[in-house]
């Protein structure tokens, strides 16, 4: 894109909507960790718990730290889940009192860049292997939309001539990286390092629940600095956009195919 979005102003209840669909990714992740006595977790991103509960119910005895930077998001998940701790923090500047067997991030860390950095400093806070401890782990999934339809729309939308004033100019934003780069970032830190990409399909009720599910994260950025008429605008537009580039199935639901990059990496 060829202009730079605002922060994100997370809302936990619209974030929540599809609750079971934006965990499911990471119960996926889980059972596919290395078979491990895990002591010490660190949830980057928690957002608003459903990744710190997936991680407590499947690892009940290790300490577990949740950090995000979102307050909102930290007060939904404190409430939801009152026996574990929860910390304010930025991941690009978060360094932990010591370092967890398990560094775990559900999709957050598509939010933070550059990766080239981001992803060997993450590396370098997963515990060491000594002659007592195999080491730690390090385990990720985030967004991978490198062809997503909605996404595409999107870019679109915000580099229009119509919206692109809207938003400071900068060559400066945010890309993924390839496959074969993220090994190489975290190669030289780990005796291996898995990756691979899953494709949800998720079935939807209708275009506007696409809408709905992007409006609480994709496309935060893009509306917290418009006024509310232009971000009734914005919706409308991208709603007519998100209609073409999605065909109805036979049931009258919409199918939303939804790519996501996995990374689990051991000491």
């Amino acid at each position: 894109m060829s202009t730079t979005p605002a922060s994100p102003t997370w809302n936990p209840a619209l974030y929540l909507r599809f609750a079971d669909e934006r965990t499911q990714p990471c119960r996926d992740l889980v059972v596919r960790l290395p078979p491990r006595a895990y002591q010490s977790i660190i949830d980057l991103g928690c957002g608003p718990g459903n990744s710190t509960a997936v991680l407590a119910a499947a690892f009940p005895t290790a300490q577990i730290l949740g950090i995000d930077n979102s307050p909102d998001m930290l007060t939904r998940a404190r409430a939801d889940l009152p026996s574990l701790t929860f910390e304010l923090a930025t991941i690009e500047s978060f360094s932990p009192a010591a370092p967890p067997d398990l560094l775990f991030s559900n999709a957050a860390l598509q939010w933070v860049n550059p990766h080239e950095q981001i992803f060997p400093r993450l590396a370098s806070l997963v515990a060491p292997t000594t002659a007592d401890s195999p080491g730690g782990v390090f385990a990720m999934q985030m967004p991978y939309h490198l062809a997503s339809p909605g996404h595409h729309q999107l870019r679109q939308q915000v580099t229009s001539a119509a919206w692109s004033t809207k938003y400071p100019a900068t060559t400066d934003s945010f890309r993924f990286l390839t496959v074969p780069h993220y090994h190489e970032l975290l190669a030289p830190h780990f005796r291996s390092v898995q990756i691979w990409t899953t494709t949800y399909h998720h079935l939807l009720p209708n275009h506007q629940s696409i809408v709905d599910w992007l409006s609480g994260t994709a496309l935060l950025p893009w509306l917290n600095p418009l006024t509310p008429a232009d971000r009734t605008a914005f919706l409308a537009e991208y709603f007519t956009r998100i209609t073409a580039a999605y065909p109805l199935q036979s049931t009258g639901q919409v199918l939303f195919p939804f790519n996501r990059l996995f990374i689990i990496a051991e000491r």
